[in-house]
């Protein structure tokens, strides 16, 4: 399933985001992404969510007795899917620049919280896991996937689609 993006201030410049290798997701199962910046870890769910259309290939969503054809579906029924069989959370991304050092005080008690979110996404996903929920996930821990994770896919940056 490749993702191509356009840059149209380079003189439309086509650039590969993502050449996703085929996986199936099972039902109670945690499939982590990893790879570095730039991999396409982000952009592959935004594609399985219908954020981004893919270029090609096949993306399918089987719920009940129905399956759905994201790349090909209808924008109406992508706000219906997400309403009732899909859920996406972005990562938490941290910008880090010059700051006062009031704010390097309070980065002690903000790492804390990190820590405490990090512990609850995770016994929600352990949650989600026993109730037969199938989780797409990106993490970087190695703790954090050992304690979640059934299988990894690894994607580099630059790979050319097939």
């Amino acid at each position: 399933m490749p993702k191509t993006f356009t840059l149209h201030l380079r003189g439309g410049e086509q650039r590969v985001a993502l050449a996703a290798p085929a996986f199936q997701l099972r039902a109670g199962e945690c499939l982590v992404l990893r790879g570095p910046s730039g991999a396409g870890k982000s952009t592959l769910l935004r594609c399985i969510y219908g954020t981004y259309r893919a270029d090609g290939g096949s993306i399918r969503l089987r719920y009940a007795d129905t399956m759905t054809e994201i790349v090909a579906a209808d924008p109406r029924h992508m706000l219906d899917l997400r309403s009732w069989q899909m859920a996406y959370a972005s990562q938490f991304l941290r910008i880090i620049s010059p700051v006062p050092s009031i704010d390097l005080v309070a980065e002690a008690a903000l790492a804390q919280r990190v820590k405490a979110n990090a512990a609850l996404v995770l016994a929600v996903i352990q949650r989600a896991k026993l109730a037969g929920r199938g989780i797409l996930a990106i993490l970087h821990d190695p703790q954090q996937i050992a304690r979640v994770a059934d299988r990894e896919i690894f994607l580099s940056p630059g790979e050319k689609p097939a």
